[in-house]
């Protein structure tokens, strides 16, 4: 198992049981409010039974005690303890909370690679594996395309006056490994500082990154994160 799929595995059971506990110390909050009002309604000749039930239920001891030194006892005992309740219920929602938020992002981009810069020749492909953990978005970020004119300066002049820019712009593809041919056919042609962004099912695929025939040798320098 990946590092991935374990970190969901352990985020979502610590979320479940963190949401568990938060359920326990509601009931138990609620269990306190309930016997702490019994006292108060107690009829007189029930008050003795209902006293010795508590402190016996609640571990509390009232030997020696009045009736109403028992009651005032007990009555601070569960106020106590609802109080204590209700600080590890914020607690345990507070942690649900924290691992629901690590799942999330276990979710979202966990790796990036830094490509080049790479010299990519007219023609040249160049194939960079990738591994999903998970399905998401991979996304592929442009950051300059350096052109090598040397020994090239009619086609230079050429390609200045046709109007087509300082910059050539490259080819490439975000392919799974399931359809690869019929990925690469559609591909996206991007230039410097551009991003592009795909989704792909968990396992392994590829981005494929291709040099135009007609352009110049370029050094190529990108981002691969997912």
């Amino acid at each position: 198992m990946g590092a991935l799929a374990s970190a969901q595995y352990v985020g979502t059971g610590v979320a479940l049981v963190a949401f568990a506990v938060s359920a326990a110390l509601i009931a138990y909050r609620a269990n306190l409010k309930q016997n702490t009002r019994a006292i108060d309604k107690a009829p007189p000749d029930q008050i003795v039974r209902v006293l010795r039930e508590l402190a016996g239920k609640y571990g509390i001891p009232t030997e020696h005690l009045t009736n109403d030194q028992a009651a005032n006892v007990i009555t601070d005992t569960l106020k106590l303890r609802r109080f204590y309740a209700s600080v590890v219920f914020l607690i345990a929602l507070l942690i649900a909370a924290v691992a629901i938020v690590a799942v999330m992002y276990s979710d979202k981009k966990v790796a990036s690679q830094n490509i080049g810069p790479v010299r990519l020749r007219p023609g040249e492909t160049k194939p960079v594996p990738i591994n999903l953990g998970a399905r998401g978005n991979v996304e592929v970020t442009v950051i300059s395309i350096v052109p090598d004119w040397s020994g090239l300066e009619a086609k230079r002049q050429n390609w200045l006056r046709a109007g087509r820019g300082l910059t050539p712009e490259i080819w490439f593809s975000v392919c799974s490994a399931h359809d690869p041919e019929t990925c690469r056919a559609n591909g996206h042609q991007r230039g410097i500082n551009t991003i592009f962004s795909k989704e792909l099912d968990s396992g392994s695929g590829s981005v494929v990154f291709f040099n135009f025939s007609d352009n110049p040798p370029v050094d190529l320098q990108a981002t691969i994160s997912y």
